[in-house]
């Protein structure tokens, strides 16, 4: 019996000797890759930090058996907002590898506000542009966006991760959203539905000598999407409907029935009702 005693006591210190003394499992290698804009040496003290915590009554080994990559990970992205992403690697027995995904600018998110104004509706007689029946109707929209001071960037998950100008030039996407709640670094702002409908925008935004200049979002709960042209005019499209069929049937317009002289006079085109197009 006190063979066996003494045979558990004996394991039992070779396993903790094992693993919380000697530098069979020590982790003595940490590699950065992927950053940026973050320093590599902030990261480091970071993973740092959790390896070297009390683990039981003792000062955590930089055991690679005892380190929770899931925690090195939700510590880092915790801790770094300007961090979308990070993959963390075991490289048995002693290194670990961090690859980090910093945030893109998807755009610019913009709080603004909605002044109304007096509603006049004039309708016109329909058009035919082929034997599709696309309606052209004349319809005026009564409102008007209103910008506050108050801008972020946003990544193409919808994320709050920085304060912007209201203005970056025209090489980035800029969306204004009707919004009345306080904001803060780390929102998730747009969902994604609302960045998808809008890449999908961009993507099939090819229209020559036309740009887009912003995006205005009303409401979350409807799904009406209004974009502002480089020309100074306004395109309306619904975000649950097609938005690649909405945009060429908006190139089909643009190309058969709104010459370019008439561009300059025209306030906007309304793709929201399908196979129907109203303008001004």
């Amino acid at each position: 019996m006190k063979f066996f005693l003494a045979l558990i006591v004996f394991a039992a210190g070779g396993f903790f000797y094992l693993f919380l003394i000697s530098s069979a499992f020590r982790i003595e290698q940490v590699a950065v890759s992927g950053n940026k804009n973050i320093s590599e040496k902030n990261i480091r003290q970071t993973i740092d930090e959790y390896l070297n915590r009390r683990f039981l009554f003792f000062w955590r080994p930089r055991n690679i058996v005892l380190a929770k990559s899931e925690e090195i990970y939700r510590k880092i992205l915790n801790e770094y907002i300007f961090i979308g992403d990070v993959s963390v690697m075991k490289k048995y027995f002693h290194k670990i590898n961090i690859v980090i995904k910093e945030r893109e600018i998807f755009a610019i998110w913009c709080k603004v506000v909605i002044r109304k104004q007096n509603e006049n509706t004039n309708e016109t007689t329909a058009n035919e542009i082929n034997k599709d029946l696309l309606i052209i109707k004349s319809v005026e929209i009564a409102e008007e966006f209103i910008a506050t001071d108050e801008c972020y960037y946003i990544d193409d998950t919808g994320i709050i991760f920085s304060e912007a100008p209201q203005s970056s030039g025209s090489l980035i996407l800029r969306i204004d959203e009707v919004y009345d709640e306080d904001v803060k670094i780390g929102d998730k702002i747009l969902n994604n539905g609302i960045i998808t409908s809008i890449a999908t925008v961009q993507k099939y935004f090819n229209m020559d000598n036309l740009k887009i200049a912003r995006f205005f979002i009303k409401n979350l709960a409807t799904p009406d999407l209004e974009i502002l042209t480089s020309e100074d005019w306004k395109i309306y499209l619904d975000r649950d409907k097609d938005i690649k069929n909405q945009m060429e049937i908006l190139g089909k317009v643009l190309r058969e029935k709104i010459t370019l002289s008439e561009r300059k006079n025209l306030e906007y085109i309304d793709l929201k009702i399908p196979d129907r197009v109203y303008y001004r």
